[in-house]
């Protein structure tokens, strides 16, 4: 099979891994937050509904966080293949059991699906591996650009197709369990693409055993911040996503209480952030990837990124967010795969599932602590996913101007 061929199997792996998830951004906020929610105590006050809502939201990371490198070691060790696929058909039972818990109206059984989905979510960091496998230096940007892409388009459809199955108001099928329904067959489509179509992509001269366990999330975190070539990067990979993790993980109770939109009308906001998203990664990050090194990409998006969010407080209606907030994905879409290709070069072909499962743990901590820690803060006041997120990202931003210019960082050359 062509190379080409390659790319666009593991690419669409990604979007079905993807779309499963964001499926489900535009329910659990109504489903813990919304005083008709019968999966909460009616006298359960705002600050403890926004706690529960965080628990729910950063469970699924905080479990990633230990799994995602375990999955990274053994796809090294085994492959790429065997491991997408089983961890494919655990995203299966982990959406069904949390539609099940939605319908009966189980928080038990919502966050026993939060578990296993994070037990198997480490599929992001082995088809990034997968993707780095047959990536030259050059053409990284590029192709992890394409699986950014793909997020951009789950982000398109998934929150504006979960908006609509979750809104009861076109019909007695369409309820806050039915977007995960969707998912779970989303992921039984990858289980069929993975086992039919999905061509190994990690050579066997270049598999390696080692030892893993439940801690080496931990270790491998704390690793990460005690090298010096290794600090920065981490550091502002750390920063960068738990800012916009706070902002997107809270965005719509800020909508919520600031201006009051419905499901429906979320989805189509995060539609639109997913277009904007597929233009970056799918149309600019190739032209900007040639011309600049990824380290002068991230001075100039880092910063701009930051910026966007206290804007976004001086805007007065929901419809002009429109005008705004598509500067959010476009500064991601340019960072990411920039920030990306960087990691990846502090490893050679034989650690690349190691590195990537560093960073997949790096992103699990900062996608599971903002939740943990900001539903008591938003519950308080629900400008804080805004304030978060810049005053994060802003401090990334300083952290790899400094670091960049005292340490040698990989990608700092012009092509």
């Amino acid at each position: 099979m062509k190379k080409h061929s390659i790319i666009i199997l593991i690419a669409a792996t990604a979007f079905l891994n993807f779309i499963g998830l964001t499926l489900a951004f535009p329910v659990f906020t109504p489903l813990f937050t919304s005083t008709t929610s019968a999966l909460v105590p009616h006298e359960m006050t705002k600050v403890m509904r926004a706690v529960l809502l965080g628990i729910a939201i950063g469970i699924y990371p905080f479990v990633q966080f230990f799994t995602a490198p375990i999955l990274g070691i053994l796809s090294d060790r085994v492959g790429r293949k065997p491991v997408l696929f089983y961890t494919a058909i655990g995203n299966i039972a982990s959406h069904v059991l949390v539609a099940v818990g939605v319908t009966m109206n189980s928080i038990v059984l919502v966050l026993a699906g939060r578990v296993l989905g994070g037990l198997f979510s480490g599929a992001l960091a082995v088809t990034q591996s997968a993707m780095s496998d047959i990536s030259t230096h050059e053409s990284r940007p590029r192709n992890y650009g394409l699986l950014g892409a793909m997020f951009g388009a789950a982000l398109a459809l998934g929150p504006a197709i979960g908006g609509v199955l979750s809104d009861h108001h076109y019909g007695p099928l369409f309820t806050l369990a039915t977007p995960f329904y969707l998912a779970a067959f989303l992921s039984l489509l990858n289980v069929v693409l993975i086992g039919l179509l999905f061509i190994e992509t990690h050579r066997h001269e270049n598999r390696r055993s080692m030892a893993v366990s439940f801690l080496t999330g931990p270790k491998q975190f704390i690793h990460a911040f005690t090298i010096p070539s290794s600090r920065a990067l981490f550091v502002t990979a750390f920063l960068l996503f738990f800012g916009f993790n706070f902002f997107t993980g809270f965005f719509q109770y800020y909508l919520i209480e600031r201006f009051h939109v419905t499901n429906t009308q979320f989805g189509m906001l995060f539609g639109y952030i997913g277009i904007w998203s597929i233009l970056t990664q799918g149309v600019l990050t190739r032209p900007v990837s040639k011309r600049f090194s990824p380290a002068h990409v991230l001075r100039v998006t880092l910063l701009s990124l930051s910026l966007v969010f206290p804007v976004m407080l001086l805007v007065p209606n929901y419809w002009l967010l429109y005008a705004v907030v598509f500067l959010s994905p476009m500064m991601v879409g340019l960072s990411g795969p920039n920030l990306m290709t960087i990691i990846s070069g502090l490893a050679d072909a034989s650690g690349q599932g190691r590195i990537l499962g560093i960073n997949q743990s790096v992103q699990a901590a900062a996608q599971f602590i903002p939740p943990l820690v900001g539903g008591y803060l938003v519950g308080l006041n629900y400008t804080m996913p805004l304030w978060v997120a810049f005053a994060a990202i802003f401090i990334a931003w300083v952290v790899f101007l400094f670091f960049s210019g005292m340490h040698r960082v990989p990608g700092t050359h012009k092509r």
